[in-house]
């Protein structure tokens, strides 16, 4: 039996070994990135669809009022970067 062992460690099995676990790690790893990920997403998701339901409640709410123009513009600049948010989540 002893020469068998001495085969294995003659063909490089322990280095075989070692690959082999530190593949496992990184399948692990990778698999916690995937749920991380795909819980980021979700929270992404949630908030661009309250902050531009936000922001529609709002010009709703100011219909045709004059607004002063650095209004028009905080509120313009507010919903392009509401847009932007939700352009990071694809809409599938």
């Amino acid at each position: 039996m002893n020469w068998i062992r001495s085969a294995l460690d003659w063909l490089g099995w322990e280095r075989v070994s070692e690959t082999k676990q530190r593949h496992e790690e990184i399948m692990s790893k990778l698999s916690e990135l995937a749920a991380t990920l795909t819980g980021i997403d979700s929270k992404l998701t949630e908030a661009s669809t309250e902050i531009v339901a936000e922001i529609q409640k709002l010009r709703d709410a100011l219909g045709d009022a004059d607004i002063p123009p650095e209004a028009e513009a905080a509120l313009a600049s507010i919903a392009a970067k509401a847009n932007a948010l939700a352009d990071i989540v694809p809409n599938v």
